[in-house]
C-alpha cells in the first residue's frame, strides 16, 4: 500500500472519529429548510428549485439567496431518509471528507509537497471551527462550495500547465471548460465563491513568469465575465435585497472600520478556537481608535507586509496569507451589518484553508530540520491536532438539539434577546410553555421592541385560553412589524375565538395582503 493511500485512509478515519458523534443530533434552528420545505420533498420540484421565483417567494429561508445545489442535495437525502437526521449528517460528513481529500491533492499538486499536504489536510479535518459547517445540516452550502472552489483552481492550474506544452489541444480546452463549470457550481452552492476570480488572479500574479503574466491575466477573463453575470442575476433577477430590518446603514468610515474589525475577529477565532459560540455579537465600529479596530488594522497591515515581502522569498507564504484575506472579504460586512448574525463561524470554512496551510508550513519547516527540532515539532503537532479533535467532539455535543445549543449560547451571551427567543421557541416546540414564557419575557426585558417575542408570548396565552392577553400581545407585535402575515393570522384566530368575526376577517385580509413572502419560523435569525 502506497504512502499516499495510507495518508488518505488515515484522514478519512480521523474525520469519522471526530464527527461521528453528531449522527444522533436532531434538526435544529434553520434546519427547517429541510423539514418544512415541500419543494425538496418531491423530485417533481427539481425545475422549481432552479427558478428564481422559488428563491423569491417560496424558499423558507432568508430571501434573496440562490443556492439550488444545496436544495438538490436536500431533495436527494429526503428521498432516502425522509426526516431522519442521521442521513443528512452522513451526507455532510461525506462532503467534509471529500473536501479533506481534495485539499490533500490540491496542496500536493500546487506545492509539490506531500508532507505539507498531509499536515494541512489533517488540521483542516479536525479544526473545531468547522463544526458549524459540518454538524449544522443546513450549512452544507459551505461544504459544497469549497469542493468546487478547489476543483476549479486545480483544473485551471492544469489548464495553464497544458498551455505551456501545446498552443491548443482538446484536453486543454476540456480542462478549462471543467474549471469554468466548477466555478459555476461553486456559485450555485454559496455566494462566497465570488472571491474565486480574485484568488485566481492572485495565483496568476504570484506564480506566472513575468513575461507571461499579462497573457495569463487575460485567460481569467471568462471567470470575471461569469462573476459579473452572476452578481447581475442575483440583484436583477433573484433580487437579493435583505429585509429592511436586517440592513443597517452607516457612513463609509464605519463600514471600513467594521470591515477590519470583522476580519480581525475571524482571524482570532480560527487561530484560537475556544469558547465557540453560535451567536457572536459584533458592534459597529465608529473610530479607528477603538482597540479592536486598531489591533485588526495593525494585524491586516502586518500580514500584507509579510505577504508582499515573501513574494520573492517563499510564494507559498504569500499565497496562504492572501487566501485568508481574500476569502474573508465576502463575509466582512462590506455591504451592510446584518441585524441578525454579523459574525458566524460557518463562514470560516473556506478561509480556514489558508490558515491550516500556514500552520502546516511552520511545522513542516521544523520537521525538515531533523533532530530535536523535528521530534519537538512532531510532538507539538500531535498535541495540537489532538486538542482540535477533542474540541470538535465536545462542540458537536453542544449542537445535539435546540435546547443544548441555545442553553449553552445563552450562558455565553446572556444579554442577547435573539438567543433567548430561540431558546424559548425550542421550549415551546416541546410543550414546555412556562419555561418558554420565561425566555420570551427575558428577551423583552433586554429589547422591548422585539415583535417575535411578543408574538410567541401571544401564542402561549392563546394556547392557555387567555385570549384577551393574546390579543394584546399580537397588537403590540403588529405595531412593531405591521407587514408580518403570521401575526395578522394569529390575531384573526384570537378574534375568532372571541366571536368577533368581522375583525377576524379583516386580519385575514391583512395576512393575505402581506403573505407574499414565505412563512418564517418563530426563531430569530
Amino acid at each position: 500500500m502506497s504512502k499516499k493511500l495510507v495518508q488518505i485512509l488515515f484522514l478519512i478515519i480521523v474525520c469519522v472519529v471526530t464527527f461521528s458523534n453528531n449522527f444522533k443530533n436532531e434538526f435544529l434552528w434553520d434546519d427547517h429548510l429541510i423539514t418544512d420545505d415541500r419543494f425538496v420533498h418531491n423530485t417533481k420540484h427539481i425545475p422549481d428549485l432552479i427558478k428564481p421565483e422559488y428563491w423569491r417567494y417560496h424558499f423558507p429561508g432568508m430571501p434573496g439567496q440562490y443556492r439550488p445545489l444545496r436544495a438538490l442535495t436536500f431533495m436527494f437525502d429526503y428521498s432516502i431518509w425522509k426526516k431522519d437526521p442521521f442521513g443528512y449528517h452522513l451526507t455532510s460528513l461525506i462532503l467534509h471528507i471529500l473536501n479533506v481529500i481534495i485539499l490533500y491533492f490540491f496542496i500536493s499538486f500546487f506545492f509539490k509537497n506531500k508532507m505539507l499536504a498531509f499536515l494541512t489536510s489533517l488540521l483542516f479535518a479536525v479544526h473545531p471551527v468547522h463544526v458549524e459547517s459540518v454538524t449544522w445540516m443546513k450549512n452544507r452550502t459551505d461544504l459544497l462550495c469549497l469542493i468546487f472552489y478547489m476543483l476549479c483552481l486545480m483544473f485551471y492550474m492544469k489548464y495553464t500547465e497544458l498551455a505551456r506544452n501545446s498552443p491548443f489541444s482538446l484536453s486543454r480546452a476540456l480542462t478549462l471548460l471543467f474549471s469554468i463549470l466548477c466555478f459555476i457550481l461553486a456559485l450555485l452552492s454559496k455566494e462566497m465563491a465570488v472571491s474565486l476570480p480574485i484568488v485566481l488572479t492572485m495565483i496568476v500574479y504570484l506564480f506566472s513568469e513575468p513575461e507571461k503574466r499579462t497573457k495569463n491575466f487575460i485567460k481569467t477573463i471568462p471567470f470575471w465575465i461569469i462573476e459579473i453575470g452572476y452578481i447581475a442575476f442575483l440583484f436583477g433577477v433573484v433580487k437579493t435585497v435583505p429585509y429592511p430590518e436586517r440592513e443597517l446603514h452607516f457612513g463609509l468610515f464605519s463600514v471600513v472600520f467594521t470591515l477590519f474589525k470583522t476580519i480581525g475577529h475571524y482571524i482570532k477565532v480560527v487561530t484560537f478556537p475556544v469558547d465557540l459560540c453560535a451567536w457572536r455579537e459584533l458592534e459597529v465600529a465608529s473610530s479607528i481608535l477603538e482597540l479592536d479596530v486598531l489591533l485588526s488594522v495593525l494585524l491586516v497591515a502586518v500580514l500584507l507586509i509579510i505577504a508582499i515581502r515573501y513574494i520573492k522569498i517563499n510564494k507559498t507564504v504569500s499565497f496562504t496569507i492572501l487566501w485568508v484575506l481574500i476569502t474573508l472579504l465576502p463575509v466582512a460586512n462590506i455591504k451592510h451589518i446584518p441585524a441578525g448574525r454579523p459574525f458566524a463561524e460557518q463562514r470560516l470554512y473556506i478561509p480556514s484553508v489558508g490558515f491550516c496551510i500556514i500552520i502546516a508550513l511552520i511545522f513542516e519547516w521544523f520537521m525538515r530540520q531533523g533532530g530535536v527540532r523535528k521530534r519537538a515539532a512532531v510532538l507539538i503537532f500531535i498535541l495540537l491536532s489532538g486538542f482540535y479533535s477533542l474540541q470538535t467532539i465536545n462542540r458537536n455535543r453542544d449542537w445535539k438539539n435546540g435546547i443544548t445549543l441555545w442553553s449553552k449560547t445563552a450562558i455565553q451571551v446572556p444579554n442577547n434577546y435573539s438567543v433567548h427567543t430561540n431558546l424559548g421557541v425550542e421550549y415551546l416546540d416541546r410543550n414546555q410553555d412556562d419555561r418558554a414564557l420565561q425566555e420570551f419575557e427575558t428577551a423583552l426585558r433586554i429589547y422591548p421592541y422585539y415583535s417575535k417575542a411578543h408574538t410567541n408570548i401571544g401564542n402561549i396565552y392563546l394556547k392557555k385560553g387567555m385570549v384577551d392577553k393574546a390579543i394584546e400581545k399580537y397588537k403590540q407585535a403588529i405595531n412593531l412589524e405591521p407587514d408580518n402575515p403570521d401575526i395578522h393570522y394569529n390575531l384573526a384566530v384570537a378574534y375568532g375565538k372571541k366571536g368577533w368575526l368581522d375583525m377576524a376577517e379583516k386580519e385575514i385580509q391583512e395576512a393575505v395582503k402581506y403573505g407574499t413572502h414565505p412563512v418564517k419560523r418563530k426563531s430569530a435569525k
